[in-house]
């Protein structure tokens, strides 16, 4: 029964707006009730990625394996990754591991190597900056200053960049520097961008 407000009612009406004068509190009640019923659910809230530089958004660990197993269709993806004696990593588009050589272990006592697929560079090195963001690497303030990054960027728009970089990490509880030499290459696969990562450790020759 609907009660018109406002409004000069037909003809018809006026006997179904004196029953709904006579409908006591609970039967109104009632009525509203099951009108709040059929409204349809708010819509969720989309969170958004937070990010001061870099792009936060990241894939799926399941897309990340699916990208890692196409490399690894490639007879020569993983011989090419260990022939190198830098340290290599194969990102995404979204700056995420998806393969590295086996060497990269070297500078990650903490890890092994399943652990770090999905990650990205700095949170894989354990730089003291990756989660200064709640989106992780490349996200924070500080990262707009990290030639690493800007790197990294460089490569996934498609040009070929080289630069230095000191990364302050902490590892088993204790902060050290990393002095890196990193580039980036662009790569495709089955339509995909990647960035082939090349790093190389001055750690010594710094010093």
């Amino acid at each position: 029964m609907a009660v018109v407000i406002g409004r000069t009612c037909p003809s018809h009406l006026p006997v179904q707006v004196s029953i709904a004068k006579r409908m006591d509190t609970a039967e109104i009640g009632a009525v509203v009730l099951e009108s709040e019923k059929r409204q349809d659910p708010p819509d969720p809230v989309m969170k958004i990625p937070i990010t001061f530089f870099a792009p936060a958004e990241r894939e799926p660990i399941e897309v990340v394996h699916r990208q890692a197993g196409s490399f690894r269709q490639s007879p020569l993806a993983r011989t090419f990754l260990n022939a190198a004696l830098n340290y290599l990593f194969v990102l995404n588009a979204q700056r995420q591991i998806v393969m590295a050589s086996e060497n990269v272990l070297e500078l990650m006592p903490d890890k092994t190597m399943d652990q770090i697929v999905g990650l990205r560079p700095g949170e894989a090195l354990g730089c003291v900056h990756a989660y200064e963001c709640e989106s992780g690497c490349g996200t924070s303030r500080f990262c707009r200053q990290c030639l690493a990054v800007k790197v990294l960027l460089s490569g996934l728009a498609g040009s070929r960049d080289v630069a230095e970089c000191r990364l302050i990490r902490v590892v088993h509880h204790h902060k050290t520097a990393l002095d890196l030499e990193v580039l980036a290459t662009p790569l495709m696969l089955d339509n995909e961008r990647y960035t082939l990562l090349t790093v190389a450790d001055l750690s010594r020759e710094k010093r």
